[in-house]
């Protein structure tokens, strides 16, 4: 199969051409730039960098793209795209215009992505709505010993004028005054095959390290525990030794994206 060398640009627009609304007031774009990525590099990835001015993504496929900004884990969770969209893979970035920084910064993670979610409907003519689905689902919520995790006062100074900052690697997440619904987006990325809900209660700002042994399959139900070896961690046991949290294996009614049209990016 014939690889082009060089991925060619879509689409730039330049100036504001809407604006998203929130309780901080309407959040105007800079500069929207997406280009199809046909490098063939393995993996993509999608980022809101914290404190930042940008959401950000690197060959990633539509769908992908869809269910980040949609606060969709799993694959089954978007319905009806076409082929292309989860075929071609995307570089996409959205740069904030700098009267809308302060309020960005000041939106929760799930609101910046609706930022996104307006992009795609005017980039790409996305319409779509939500229906319910009941799926297998990890249920997060607060071990019967407690949280060992404390919150963070929002006077504290790094909270409160640089907002949260979150890193992951392998086995690793760190992360300085995130939210939950941070720490829930980390930890679908670690293969779980499940998404993850919400029931902790915790609504505020936390500092937080997690460390686990990663990538085996046989930590990776929370029954694996006694066949494990003792010299590993599983993602489960670390986050009731080190956060005081819990994953329950449980069904539920999540919110699926029902895309009714979707328009290939086209060159101006």
């Amino acid at each position: 199969m014939l690889k082009r060398l060089l991925p060619f640009s879509l689409l730039l627009l330049t100036a504001v051409g809407w604006a998203q609304f929130s309780a901080q007031g309407a959040i105007h774009l800079d500069v929207v730039s997406i280009k199809e990525n046909r490098s063939g590099v393995e993996p993509g990835y999608l980022s809101i960098p914290p404190g930042g001015n940008k959401i950000v993504a690197t060959n990633s496929p539509m769908f992908r793209v869809i269910g980040f900004a949609f606060n969709r884990q799993r694959n089954d969770l978007i319905e009806g795209l076409p082929g292309w969209a989860r075929d071609l893979r995307w570089d996409i970035e959205v740069t904030i215009a700098e009267e809308s920084v302060a309020a960005f910064r000041q939106m929760s993670f799930e609101q910046q992505k609706e930022v996104l979610q307006q992009v795609l409907k005017e980039r790409c003519e996305l319409i779509a709505h939500t229906g319910k689905k009941e799926v297998p689902v990890y249920a997060l919520v607060v071990s019967k010993s407690g949280t060992k995790i404390k919150e963070v006062s929002p006077t504290r100074t790094d909270a409160t004028q640089r907002g949260w900052d979150m890193t992951q690697s392998a086995g690793r997440v760190d992360g300085r005054a995130v939210p939950m619904e941070a720490l829930i987006y980390a930890l679908s990325k670690v293969g779980l095959e499940r998404q993850i809900i919400d029931r902790t209660g915790l609504a505020g700002r936390y500092d937080i390290s997690l460390v686990w042994t990663p990538d085996d399959k046989v930590l990776s139900t929370p029954d694996a525990g006694e066949n494990a070896l003792s010299s590993r961690t599983s993602i489960f046991t670390a986050l009731q030794d080190e956060l005081g949290l819990k994953m329950e294996a449980t069904k539920a009614d999540v919110d699926a994206v029902i895309v009714t049209r979707i328009n290939k990016p086209s060159a101006n």
